[in-house]
C-alpha cells in the first residue's frame, strides 16, 4: 500500500511505513574507464528490519560491501547510455537506472 508523505508526517507513522532503500550514484574517470559507485541509503527510524538487497547488472550479482556500497567499471563508449541496476529484495525486484555522464 502506498502512503502519501504528507499523511505519513501528519499522523506521525513514518517509523511504521516500510520504505525501500534508495541508491545514490557517483562516477569518476580512472585511466580509460568510468568507475560508477553506488551507495545504498536505508530508511532511518524504521521498526522494520534492514533488508540488504542483492545488486544485479545483466543477471550478475555485484558485491555489496558493508551493506552500503558497490561499484562497477564501464568503458568510455557507454557515455550517455543507461545502466539498469536491479535491487533484488526479499519480496520484490526494483530497477534503479543510472545514466552515464560525460567525464569531467
Amino acid at each position: 500500500m502506498k502512503y502519501k508523505r504528507a499523511l505519513v508526517n501528519e499522523y506521525e507513522i513514518a517509523k511504521y511505513v516500510h520504505y525501500l532503500p534508495k541508491i545514490k550514484y557517483t562516477q569518476e574517470l580512472i585511466d580509460d574507464q568510468i568507475l560508477i559507485k553506488g551507495e545504498i541509503k536505508y530508511p532511518q527510524d524504521s521498526i522494520h528490519e534492514k533488508e540488504v538487497p542483492n545488486i544485479m547488472l545483466d543477471d550478475e550479482v555485484i558485491e555489496v560491501t558493508n551493506d552500503t556500497h558497490f561499484q562497477i567499471y564501464t568503458d568510455l563508449e557507454n557515455v550517455g547510455s543507461k545502466i539498469e541496476f536491479k535491487m533484488d529484495l526479499p519480496k520484490q525486484v526494483v530497477t534503479k537506472p543510472y545514466k552515464v555522464k560525460e567525464p569531467k
